[in-house]
């Protein structure tokens, strides 16, 4: 797949696959020669295998993000590769999410083969073979914790309001 020509589409929402459980709709961050990277508010940053997307959609009607920029929007932190084997090199020794719906599996990324990966998950080692990821993202724990504290900090406002 020639990813390139889609390089007008970095910086505006799209949604990656038409419905299904890997489909996401998010901001598109970066298109490599191999993958892709979107990022998803509920997600976070979720890199794309080239030959497991079947379609990339932009909403027609959707001018907003593409005639102006925000200029207090900050991108997320991803990784700057060029290619998916340096994407799953990067996350390794990271708790990894690969693929969505029911083929995920999370775990520890211990170990990175040219025709493997080796994860840790609970009380298993699983081997999960490169042909099958289609997408792969790493959770950052501490942003999930503060996320989790704000969202509660602001129940707690909203209830000292009603008072």
């Amino acid at each position: 797949m020639e990813l390139s020509k889609l390089d007008s589409l970095v910086g505006r929402t799209v949604r990656i696959g038409r419905v299904g459980p890997e489909s996401r709709c998010g901001k598109l961050l970066k298109i490599s020669s191999d993958h892709l990277v979107l990022y998803c508010e509920d997600e976070g940053v979720i890199y794309y295998k080239a030959n497991h997307i079947k379609s990339i959609s932009l909403d027609a009607k959707d001018y907003s993000n593409a005639t102006s920029v925000d200029p207090n929007y900050v991108a997320p932190q991803y990784l700057e590769v060029d290619t998916f084997e340096q994407v799953l090199e990067g996350m390794k020794n990271r708790w990894v999410q690969i693929n969505r719906g029911p083929d995920r599996v999370e775990g520890v990324l211990a170990e990175n083969y040219d025709d493997r990966l080796v994860l840790v998950s609970k009380n298993e080692v699983v081997t999960i073979f490169n042909f099958h990821i289609k997408n792969i993202s790493y959770e950052v724990k501490q942003d999930k914790e503060k996320k989790e504290q704000q969202e509660k900090g602001k129940k707690d406002e909203n209830k000292n309001d009603k008072k």
